[in-house]
């Protein structure tokens, strides 16, 4: 009985501890589900199930509940308040970050092909790079580069005058810097003068108006032009394509063309004394048309054309080389020793500049009439020196301007082969 009695305590016993088991594994079910109600909760932010791992990032990171409304703000909300949105902004709506480096490239490439960087550090030697156009096409103009500032003028209907700033490292354009020069109320244009510089001014004698004229005309970098009335009743010759150079205060003027015939003649012009006195003329023949650069006390005069009887334009390959303090003349063929090397090929209308010794010879016409895209150099500093080909000119072009600019040679404006003025300007670096 007793141990019936045993058994029958030990179900109970048993049974008991089943009872008090069951509901203990039922708690932990029942704590998911407490915190299942959070991701409820946080499901209508969109995407938050999926990774139950973002239940702890979205409560730690209130800002990123609001990210989703930056794609609708990037075009103009967002940027008042760069903190907060840089970061949401680019991840969420990359395109808005392209939208704004496109409109910037807008606002300044269309500008790069009008107005160009004129730093001289990157251009590459032996090579020709374009540089700004002149506002107005010349031909026939004076050009030169006056404390710092590059000035053209002449060459057109209207002889008016430009200017291009060399001194700032940004973007430049030239710029119409004043009004024409006028006579006696009356505007006119000035083509094919001589032109000469110092480091103040730039002058132009004679040249085409209707017919020879015998202005003297000069320009300065912030005046405006003045005709050097002054002068008129001493430069008595009315000439065009005459060359010229300038040493100091002194003008010395060479050949030309007049309405009846070329000429041969030296002259020097005293602007201080005010004085055209006539000098030796040049034992070589009449020329027109001929470069002219100064080499210390030398005037180098190269090339030209004289006419012959029926009046036709013959180009030479004469080089002629004055000595401004004697008063003498050397030319090529002369049988001096001290005789200056002719050129390779006849040429006429073409520019001169000297760079560092060396003298350089850019475009023209050939004794054909052809228009010309060859320069030539030569070293004035050796014994004997020779003429030399360097890279030819981008446009071919006569009735051009040749100034040198620190190491760089610059050619302005001119007359391509169908006759057109040029705007085009284009730079040198030997």
């Amino acid at each position: 009985m007793r141990t019936r009695l045993f058994c029958f305590l030990m179900a109970l016993g048993m049974m008991g501890a089943c009872r008090s088991t069951s509901p203990s594994t039922v708690t932990p079910k029942a704590t998911p589900k407490k915190t299942a109600s959070p991701k409820v909760t946080n499901s209508p932010a969109g995407t938050v199930n999926p990774q139950p791992t973002a239940t702890a990032t979205v409560p730690t990171n209130p800002v990123a509940t609001a990210q989703p409304t930056a794609t609708p703000t990037a075009s103009g909300t967002v940027q008042p308040t760069p903190t907060p949105t840089a970061s949401g902004t680019v991840q969420t709506n990359p395109v808005a970050s392209n939208t704004t480096t496109a409109s910037n490239t807008v606002a300044v490439e269309p500008r790069a092909p009008a107005r160009i960087n004129l730093a001289l550090s990157a251009q590459a030697s032996n090579s020709w790079t374009v540089w700004p156009p002149l506002q107005r096409p010349r031909a026939g103009l004076v050009a030169a580069a006056i404390k710092g500032v590059l000035v053209a003028a002449e060459g057109d209907a209207r002889s008016s005058v430009e200017q291009l700033d060399l001194t700032a490292t940004g973007r430049r354009a030239w710029a119409l810097r004043v009004p024409p020069v006028a006579v006696d109320g009356d505007s006119f244009g000035i083509r094919y003068a001589a032109g000469a510089a110092n480091a103040d001014y730039l002058y132009s004698l004679g040249g085409l108006i209707v017919g020879p004229s015998q202005l003297i005309v000069r320009y300065g970098q912030t005046e405006n032009n003045a005709v050097l009335r002054d002068y008129t009743s001493f430069f008595t010759d009315r000439a065009w394509a005459q060359a010229a150079c300038m040493q100091e205060r002194q003008i010395h003027v060479f050949g030309g063309e007049t309405q009846t015939q070329v000429l041969a003649t030296t002259r020097k012009l005293d602007l201080d004394a005010k004085v055209l006195t006539p000098l030796t003329p040049c034992p070589a023949g009449k020329f027109a048309g001929a470069a002219c650069v100064r080499v210390g006390s030398t005037a180098w005069v190269l090339g030209g054309y004289s006419k012959n009887l029926t009046q036709n334009v013959v180009a030479q390959t004469t080089v002629r080389k004055y000595d401004i303090n004697g008063d003498t003349w050397r030319y090529s063929g002369d049988g001096q020793a001290a005789a200056p090397p002719a050129l390779p090929q006849s040429r006429h209308s073409a520019a001169a500049a000297l760079l560092n010794g060396t003298i350089y010879l850019a475009g023209g016409l050939d004794g054909n009439g052809l228009v010309m895209d060859s320069v030539l150099a030569l070293n004035t500093q050796v014994a004997s020196p020779t003429w030399t080909v360097v890279t030819s000119l981008p446009t071919a072009r006569a009735n051009l301007s040749l100034v040198a600019v620190e190491d760089r040679l610059v050619a302005i404006g001119g007359r391509d082969a169908s006759g057109t003025p040029l705007a085009k300007v284009e730079v040198y670096r030997p």
